[in-house]
């Protein structure tokens, strides 16, 4: 029942509602602590903070009780150099808004940033934006009193939609009747807790200080401790060595997965539902996380799952086992159901299976020979991405190779021919562009008879099921920009195309919770060969990328140089003067793809043998030559990599040796030329095989050079004896 006002001119709202029904509006700039002191009972009054504004609240101020509710309303803002005190059954709400070196005013009323008395509630709220708590000149963020008169106090913390809460100083209280409840999102908390009944309900809650005395009710959300010891160390407490703090499952989980093993002592663990748990061990020295307690005591027959076993260390032996607990209620009550599968866990090496017996209490681990960790997985597969990525550049960058052959063979020799004259006979039936003839012609006939820049796109959507490797969801997009220059003609009946390009490439890959991000570059030059239906080129470049890969241990990045050299060849069989074209083709390369030794984020030390791959491309393109220009395509194409099995190795264990399986591409597109100066093509290929998806790709070349003085009606082959006419233009068909 609480209402602002709509005031531009306003720089504080103060909502005053009366009796819970009628509501009186006060559109005054007066201070937050006029507001939070004119608060009376059983009233409530919001009060707004303009966006990124720091308000000095002074000394102490108070939100009285009786039922009065106050509410502070920000957007990024805070709150600094002032306590605030939440008196009997009084509430105080914060939206937004952080607390700031907050001080006590030097007496004993106020014990912390806020000090919430017996009876009394605060909300603290991340609604739009992370808050913190953070740097209050006494290290108290919140004091709870409580206990006065049989009154408790509450603290509620609540981080809505992915925000997060900071709080770096302590939250202290009179007694465990005090409650403090973590809701949702992210909630960390690097202070010291001492004593209160805590309840995670939902969420996150990350711990970063010790817990003396508190009583955990772990409802639905997750306790994560960075370090065992601020759960239980007995340096801590002076050498005391018995237990502080209780766990209660009720449904939620209990996180002990940060790189230490540890006992953990508990004064009481209660199992009430269904519950889970996370933990490290250490296979070498056969030690893990253990949970222990003055008292257990197990709900009907709930369970605490361990559902995650992160393994620090590996063994040499092919089998061993571990004491989890000896106590034989605990033993009954413990599943594994593991958080990479059921009976799987996995060093930063291998993978093991595992079970658990409730017999004896023990976790039994046998490692799997031939199967590792995805993680180590992580520069192999990149390095077979980036082979891919690099058999790609290739392909591209013979695509305007292929534009000029879809072309009959009329008008090649045409434009071979043209503005030379020769003289001789045509006998009748003789093929034209057999006979001695005169040739007369424009320059324009097709624009790749002079310099041009071309712009290259592509993109890949596929599946990669590498041999002895995972199965990785590949997404890759690029494109190459060059010059080419126009026909060259050599000796002997040769002529020649010279070309130049840059281009970029990037590619996305997912496998078994492990994502790659690989962006890079290359530069490269071609050179293409005609004679007469017969065709060849070579094309060679070089290039680097980088790659950045999320994994369950961090992230991690390295780089890669790539290289290589292609050569495609080809002859064209014409059917229907033309109209039709058989294109039989061979493509063969070699790549070369270094991967540099590097340390990777489960601080592995992997090092890495450069990938020297062969490829083999044999191709039967259909081509037609349709009027107006339009030149359809398909193209099916067999491809097999030879010698591409990557060679790793991680902490001088040998990897698995991923490689790419034969697969079939079959190609379909569409060619045509508009005007004197640009060609343009689409094509899309499915592959199947070693690699199963679709691409998509592009061609746009751009003619450079004045031709506008040229006409196209002079496009012919004109004999001399008998003056028959043959056009030769791109609409002879």
């Amino acid at each position: 029942n609480t209402q602002l006002l709509n005031k531009d001119d306003a720089i504080n709202y103060f909502a005053y509602n009366k009796n819970g029904n009628e509501i009186e509006l006060i559109a005054n700039q007066i201070s937050l602590n006029q507001a939070i002191n004119e608060t009376e009972n059983n009233k409530v009054s919001v009060y707004e903070l303009k966006q990124d504004e720091t308000i000095d609240v002074g000394n102490e101020i108070h939100s009285n009780g009786e039922g009065s509710k106050f509410e502070i309303v920000g957007s990024n803002t805070s709150i600094k150099e002032g306590s605030i005190i939440v008196e009997k059954d009084a509430t105080l709400k914060t939206v937004d808004t952080n607390i700031k070196n907050s001080v006590t005013a030097g007496n004993d009323a106020a014990k912390g940033a806020i000090t919430v008395q017996a009876g009394g509630e605060v909300n603290l709220i991340a609604k739009d934006h992370d808050i913190a708590i953070i740097n209050t000149d006494n290290n108290v963020a919140l004091f709870l009193e409580g206990n006065d008169n049989n009154l408790t106090s509450t603290a509620n913390l609540v981080a809505k939609d992915g925000k997060k809460i900071t709080i770096n100083e302590d939250i202290l209280s009179d007694n465990k009747a005090n409650v403090v409840n973590f809701n949702g999102g992210h909630i960390e908390f690097n202070g010291l807790f001492d004593p209160v009944t805590a309840n995670v309900n939902s969420g996150t809650l990350v711990r970063n200080g010790y817990d003396d005395d508190i009583s955990y009710n772990l409802n639905g959300g997750t306790l994560k401790y960075s370090d065992d010891k601020y759960i239980y160390n007995s340096e801590h407490h002076n050498g005391i060595t018995y237990a502080l703090n209780d766990i209660n499952f009720n449904g939620g989980a209990l996180d002990l997965m940060n790189f230490g093993v540890n006992t953990v002592k508990l004064d009481a663990l209660t199992i009430s539902k269904n519950s889970n748990l996370y933990v490290d061990a250490d296979l070498d020295k056969g030690t893990m996380d253990k949970l222990t307690a003055n008292s257990i005591q197990v709900i009907e027959d709930a369970k605490l799952n361990v559902a995650g076993i992160n393994i620090l260390k590996d063994t040499f032996k092919p089998e061993t086992s571990i004491n989890f607990t000896e106590n034989e209620k605990l033993k009954g009550a413990v599943k594994y159901t593991g958080k990479q599968g059921i009976g799987t866990a996995y060093s930063p090496i291998h993978k093991y299976d595992v079970n658990y017996d409730s017999a004896t209490g023990n976790f039994n681990f046998k490692k799997k020979t031939h199967e590792f960790n995805p993680v180590v997985n992580v520069a192999p597969v990149a390095q077979q991405m980036a082979f891919l990525n690099q058999i790609n550049s290739y392909e591209e960058a013979f695509a305007n190779m292929d534009m000029i052959m879809l072309m009959p063979r009329y008008e090649r020799i045409a434009l071979k021919h043209k503005n030379k004259y020769a003289y001789g006979d045509m006998h009748l039936g003789q093929d034209p562009l057999e006979a001695n003839v005169l040739v007369a012609y424009n320059e324009n006939i097709i624009p790749e008879e002079t310099n041009g820049a071309w712009f290259k796109p592509y993109v890949t959507m596929e599946k990669v099921d590498l041999d002895n490797g995972p199965k990785v969801d590949n997404t890759a997009y690029g494109g190459l920009v060059g010059a080419d220059s126009g026909i060259i003609e050599l000796k002997n009946g040769w002529d020649a195309v010279y070309s130049i390009y840059a281009g970029y490439n990037g590619s996305m890959q997912d496998f078994q919770n492990v994502s790659i991000t690989q962006n890079g570059g290359m530069i490269g030059a071609t050179s293409v060969f005609y004679k007469g239906n017969f065709f060849t080129g070579l094309t060679a470049n070089v290039g680097a990328s980088q790659a950045n890969a999320s994994t369950a241990y961090g992230n991690e990045d390295f780089t890669m140089l790539t290289t290589g050299v292609a050569s495609k060849t080809g002859y064209n069989f014409e059917f229907f003067n033309g109209k039709f074209i058989m294109q039989p083709s061979w493509l063969m390369s070699y790549s070369f793809v270094n991967t540099f030794d590097y340390k990777n984020s489960a601080n592995l030390d992997i090092d890495a043998k450069a990938l020297n791959a062969m490829q083999f491309a044999p191709a039967l393109k259909l081509i037609g030559n349709f009027k107006n220009g339009w030149q359809p395509y398909a193209n099916f194409q067999m491809v097999w990599n030879v010698m591409d099995k990557t060679d790793f190795t991680a902490n001088d264990v040998s990897l698995p040796d991923l490689s790419v399986d034969p697969y079939m591409q079959y190609t379909i597109g569409v060619q045509k030329r508009w005007g004197e100066r640009c060609t343009g093509s689409l094509q899309t290929t499915l592959r199947s095989g070693g690699r199963d998806g679709i691409s998509f790709s592009a061609n746009f070349r751009y003619a450079l050079g004045d031709k506008s003085n040229k006409s196209a009606s002079r496009n012919r082959i004109q004999t001399i004896e008998n003056r028959r006419v043959i056009n030769l233009s791109a609409n002879r068909m």
